[in-house]
């Protein structure tokens, strides 16, 4: 039992993740969440030791579900700051319930199914809805500053992954303010060093005076970011960066999970 026990503590930040994430309501999730601990406590052989704890663990909170979920949207007090949330929370139940099953918990489409008690066409179905209805809804348009012409391109075939729209590439300062004027991108991404000189940090610094807006920069050189430059971005992601967290910050970003660049003061002693 002390095994069984151990498992399921490490499944519970899984658990309340997704019970918040669905009802939108971190309290409504945690009562949620102890409502299947109750129920757990009641019939504890209902996980099997040699079960996949994960899943049954989700198969219960499901069981739990009606009496937390169905209203929590109505119940939940003002509207979340996070444009994907809001998004989210927008979405029929079941759609939203297949959604993050599948790419929050990363159940297979069998498992979500099981969960939902759909079939394995209809959960289909109903994730590829919502994955359609969520990315029109929170795609945005993303300039690159780049001068590398093969990290440009893995750059722009993350953000038309991620669904979104490339405002163009920019391998100089001129280029990327005329972007920057012209296309009025949702969010940067950008490199410290450019040709003949130029200064990624340097652009973003002009382009921010005329208005904020999320940008990441994305160097082999964070240091000049993080010690010398006045500049606070939105996120730093180092080269060789990972396409799938640069995915997820460029999502974060666009929905508006990041704040703003910023300038910053920079005292010498």
């Amino acid at each position: 039992m002390r095994a069984i026990a151990q498992q399921i503590s490490g499944v519970l930040p899984e658990l309340r993740r997704y019970a918040r994430a669905l009802t939108g309501c971190h309290a409504i999730g945690d009562r949620w969440i102890a409502s299947c601990l109750e129920a757990l406590l009641g019939d504890r052989e209902s996980i099997r030791p040699d079960g996949d704890v994960k899943f049954e663990m989700f198969r219960l909170l499901h069981k739990e579900a009606r009496r937390f979920v169905y209203d929590a949207h109505r119940l939940f007090g003002g509207e979340p700051p996070d444009r994907l949330e809001r998004e989210i929370l927008s979405l029929p139940l079941l759609e939203r319930q297949v959604l993050l099953l599948a790419t929050l918990e990363g159940f297979a489409l069998e498992q979500v199914a099981q969960l939902t008690e759909l079939s394995r066409e209809e959960a289909a179905s109903r994730l590829a809805g919502a994955r359609q209805r969520l990315g029109a809804a929170v795609s945005g348009r993303v300039l690159i500053i780049e001068d590398e012409p093969i990290v440009a391109m893995d750059l722009v075939n993350v953000v038309r992954s991620a669904g979104h729209v490339l405002a163009g590439v920019a391998p100089t300062n001129r280029r990327a303010l005329e972007l920057a004027r012209d296309r009025t991108p949702d969010l940067i991404l950008a490199d410290v060093r450019l040709r003949a000189g130029d200064s990624g940090i340097a652009t973003i610094k002009q382009i921010l005076q005329t208005g904020s807006l999320p940008v990441i920069f994305v160097t082999g050189y964070p240091e000049r970011v993080l010690t010398k430059e006045g500049i606070e971005p939105s996120l730093l992601i180092a080269k060789p960066f990972d396409p799938k967290v640069l995915g997820l910050a460029i999502n974060q970003a666009v929905s508006g999970g990041l704040p703003a660049a910023r300038h910053r003061e920079i005292t010498t002693t």
